[in-house]
């Protein structure tokens, strides 16, 4: 029965300190709740300083009829100068000139693809000549000519 007493007073301890603490707990929770809600608050206020700043910047662009200023591909970049109204000859020409170096890009990029596939052609030529198969050497004169006139 000692044991049983002694339980029930350190239990009986521990709702005292817990009691104790329920006022600053109380506190803290009621801190949390209104920091939470102060949060909410600015989260909602940014959202509607963006949603304000892109309404600005879309009606800048329609103003001026350009679009945003983002990253575009050349050739998207060029029909959008060629629709605007008011495109000056320097912006057209920039435009173009964006184009250009994308289009001589692609052309040194073919030039270099058809190299390689002119050497391996040639290189498989080479190789069936040294064999005795003649249809592997007629398969290969067929891909030489062929990668000859691509060229």
């Amino acid at each position: 029965m000692t044991e049983e007493v002694n339980a029930l007073r350190d239990g009986n301890s521990e709702l005292r300190l817990a009691r104790i603490r329920v006022p600053e707990l109380e506190a803290k929770v009621e801190n949390l709740a209104n920091e939470n809600e102060r949060l909410v608050t600015r989260i909602v206020e940014a959202q509607q300083e963006i949603d304000r700043q892109t309404q600005q910047r879309a009606t800048e662009a329609s103003v001026t009829n350009h679009a945003p200023a983002v990253s575009v591909c050349p050739e998207s970049h060029l029909r959008t100068v060629m629709a605007a109204v008011g495109t000056s000859t320097g912006e057209l020409q920039q435009a173009i000139s964006g184009l250009d170096t994308l289009l001589d890009e692609a052309r040194r990029e073919l030039a270099a693809t058809r190299l390689r596939e002119h050497h391996v052609t040639f290189e498989q030529l080479h190789v069936a000549i040294e064999r005795p198969d003649e249809d592997v050497l007629k398969q290969a004169i067929v891909a030489a000519t062929s990668a000859q006139s691509e060229k």
